[in-house]
């Protein structure tokens, strides 16, 4: 996220970034990793609450900006706080169990992970995924117990955890922004395209052609930022 403080700073937006719980230098003693936004939303509550303290005068609205998960996180932090003004979510995911299965199922039956082959020698882990023809029960179970052990460890149950497909029509009246690359193989572009069609006005959608996952800047970055920076001087309006 970091090549996006330039331009960002650079027409007058503050900026703040962070670690989400055990990611990047953040605390990693629990090893529990990523949970698929239901533990790293409230890293972006609190990060709002934070600026909102201590930055009042300063920031007037609250725009928060993730990518995969972090933009998971992001549609789900709008979701339960007012404090945010405003999401833009590149490429995410509209349920997790969904793009667990997506991902266990391409990993397993092409040698691949997010639909890229898992590099190394070729005679090793690739070889073996590709042996293995796994059954779609087995891939479907461990999504289940993958999404469930992540919801526990949130410190959730599956009564009170929701997908962000659920609850995203909550973030309007504030403005949507929801970006995904045409060639995204890690997270499929029809997320997105669900996410759109069950949000409510504001809302815009941009498909970057050739775009792959996370990598949406890359294909043509000037494009990328007027693209950014439009949105957000509607919101300022």
């Amino acid at each position: 996220m970091l090549r996006h403080c330039d331009y960002l700073a650079a027409a007058g937006y503050n900026c703040l970034l962070f670690d989400f719980r055990d990611h990047g230098i953040s605390d990693h003693s629990q090893h529990r990793g990523t949970s698929l936004g239901i533990r790293e939303h409230r890293d972006i509550i609190d990060a709002v609450r934070f600026i909102k303290q201590t930055q009042a005068p300063k920031s007037e609205k609250v725009v928060v900006m993730g990518s995969s998960t972090g933009a998971v996180s992001a549609l789900m932090a709008a979701i339960e706080t007012p404090s945010i003004d405003a999401v833009i979510a590149e490429n995410p995911f509209s349920h997790r169990r969904k793009q667990v299965r997506e991902a266990l199922s391409t990993a397993f039956n092409a040698g691949k992970w997010g639909g890229e082959t898992v590099k190394g020698n070729t005679s090793g882990i690739t070889t073996i995924f590709t042996m293995i023809k796994v059954p779609e029960w087995y891939i479907f179970l461990a999504a289940w117990l993958l999404d469930y052990k992540a919801v526990l460890s949130g410190g959730f149950s599956r009564r009170n955890m929701f997908d962000v497909i659920d609850k995203v029509d909550a973030i309007s009246p504030r403005p949507l922004f929801l970006l995904h690359g045409s060639h995204d193989t890690m997270v499929k572009i029809s997320h997105s395209e669900q996410l759109y069609e069950h949000a409510k006005e504001p809302k815009q959608f941009w498909c970057v052609e050739k775009g792959r996952h996370s990598m949406l800047y890359s294909v043509d970055p000037p494009l990328y930022r007027s693209k950014i920076l439009g949105f957000l001087e509607q919101i300022k309006t």
